[in-house]
């Protein structure tokens, strides 16, 4: 159940109107970890891509700011964010956005993302779009380092936008690969995303000690 913020009272009142006059929409890149997911979701026979969706879901759903939104300029906190991430068909290369709430569980969530992506015969579903969602893609031809996205410049825009591109494995055998992350700053700070980036890297490596 979604709570609303009394502004009166928020601590980062005065940041978020601070940021109500200008385009508060920033972007932040970075490299992250990705063996252990690598090596949980191959030998399953899961994808690997779908994984990391997962374990960027349940990354950032634990950073309370990143689970904010801007409704008509009142704040309110979401209890999780849904996933909503890019697909694409391999006869027309066109893709296609697959809009689906979190598994508890990395095995489940990636068999219900490849069940639904397989059956989905539209761009997108628009009855499961919302203010609730958090948007993912993947670059997989390149080695990313950095990107803008297709987006309002709305200052009420609060849906975080994380894309990833191919992972490249070091003279030890560990894959990296750059991710960025799009989000609005009367919402979330530096600090809010170096939350994240630490969740998601607690994550993955919980993987590798199943």
């Amino acid at each position: 159940m979604e709570q609303a913020i009394d502004l009166s009272t928020w601590p980062r009142k005065e940041i978020f109107d601070f940021y109500n006059s200008a385009d508060p929409l920033y972007s932040v890149s970075f490299r992250v970890d990705v063996t252990d997911l690598y090596n949980y979701t191959k030998p399953r026979g899961l994808s690997f891509y779908m994984g990391l969706c997962w374990a960027v879901g349940q990354a950032l759903n634990r950073v309370e700011n990143f689970r904010y939104v801007i409704r008509e300029g009142e704040v309110y906190l979401l209890d999780e964010r849904r996933v909503s991430f890019t697909d694409i068909r391999e006869d027309t290369h066109l893709f296609y956005l697959v809009t689906l709430p979190l598994e508890k569980e990395i095995d489940d969530f990636c068999r219900a993302g490849k069940a639904l992506s397989k059956s989905q015969t539209c761009f997108v579903e628009l009855d499961k779009e919302g203010d609730d969602l958090v948007y993912l893609s993947c670059l997989p031809a390149i080695d990313m380092t950095g990107i803008t996205t297709s987006r309002s410049t709305h200052p009420d825009d609060s849906t975080p936008r994380i894309t990833w591109g191919r992972y490249s494995a070091d003279a030890q055998g560990r894959k990296t690969l750059g991710m960025a992350l799009e989000v609005n700053h009367r919402l979330i700070d530096g600090y809010h995303v170096g939350l994240f980036a630490k969740e998601l890297e607690a994550l993955i490596a919980g993987l590798g000690k199943r």
